[in-house]
């Protein structure tokens, strides 16, 4: 078994899709209290990230987003078989390039405001194994702005401060990922490495 927050799930039984291209799979927690996910933390912040329509709506190049996730350097071995992973969201992130397949940013921490679960600490000056963290975009909403998940961090380059995405649009309402999507990826790499 492995853990979603607090809750303990058998990944190999509740998969419904993945995809190594993206980077991406989708579990069904569908009779996973939410309330165990967030240890008993957070309850309304649950319901202000559920998707209103889905998929999401493309992002825009130049439009700026938030990136979360647990990056290596903030994660703290407490026992044999414990870790603490502390959370560090980056906003005002611009896209730099964009594809169907692939979103990519560049997270420069001098630039980006910056905030961690851990106000006053030392902030870590390398965000590598964010892989897996979600992006948002603020999205207009009655009354106001929402945010709404747009792509899942794919892998985040510290020399060159570039973070590259995975849009969630590749995934569809049943869960099941486009499968021309990591075809899409693949093709375009190797366009890329032709042209050089």
């Amino acid at each position: 078994n492995c853990y979603v927050g607090m809750a303990s799930i058998d990944p190999l039984r509740s998969v419904v899709d993945r995809s190594r291209d993206l980077d991406i799979a989708v579990f069904d927690l569908e009779g996973v209290d939410a309330k165990i996910i967030n240890g008993g933390a957070f309850q309304s912040e649950i319901a202000y990230l559920e998707p209103i329509v889905w998929p999401p709506s493309k992002v825009a190049r130049d439009e700026l987003l938030t990136i979360c996730g647990y990056p290596k350097a903030t994660r703290e071995h407490q026992a044999a078989d414990r870790f603490l992973f502390r959370s560090v969201s980056g906003s005002a992130v611009r896209v730099e390039t964009l594809s169907d397949e692939q979103i990519g940013c560049r997270f420069e921490l001098d630039l980006s405001t910056v905030e961690s679960d851990r106000p006053g600490e030392p902030f870590p000056n390398e965000l590598g194994g964010m892989s897996g963290g979600l992006v948002m975009a603020q999205r207009p909403w009655p009354g106001g702005m929402r945010l709404e998940a747009v792509a899942i961090v794919k892998e985040y380059h510290g020399s060159w401060d570039m973070c590259y995405l995975s849009p969630l649009d590749a995934v569809q309402f049943d869960g099941t990922i486009r499968t021309d999507a990591g075809e899409m990826l693949r093709e375009g790499l190797r366009q890329r490495r032709t042209a050089k």
